[in-house]
């Protein structure tokens, strides 16, 4: 992500959607692209508790961090662990949530590959 050094928030919010359109290639179980609902920088605490209590114990208390909310509906049911022969339906989350650290350089991670 494009960084803007001593300055806070240290990247724009064009640079974190064009950071998601690079990064983020997840569907939607609708088969369309996940859509950003909302970009907004915000302190740690009011992003937490938009996760409903969620902690982000990694960023300094009274942080600034961008807070993202991208539309779904997105099927989890990858992550758990079923039995093979079990018929999966669901569970399905209908947003979700990503707070960047705003305050420090962002390294851009490797593209994820497919």
């Amino acid at each position: 992500m494009p960084s803007r050094p001593s300055q806070v928030p240290s990247f724009t919010e064009a640079d974190v959607r064009a950071y998601l359109a690079l990064f983020i290639h997840d569907k939607t179980t609708t088969g369309a692209p996940a859509t950003i609902s909302s970009i907004r920088f915000i302190t740690r605490e009011e992003a937490s508790a938009a996760m409903n209590g969620e902690s982000l114990s990694e960023v300094a208390p009274g942080s600034l961090v961008c807070y993202v909310v991208i539309a779904g509906p997105f099927d989890v049911g990858q992550s758990l662990q079923l039995p093979p022969t079990t018929k999966k339906i669901g569970p399905v989350i209908l947003v979700g949530h990503l707070a960047i650290e705003a305050g420090k350089e962002q390294a851009a991670p490797e593209p994820a590959s497919r």
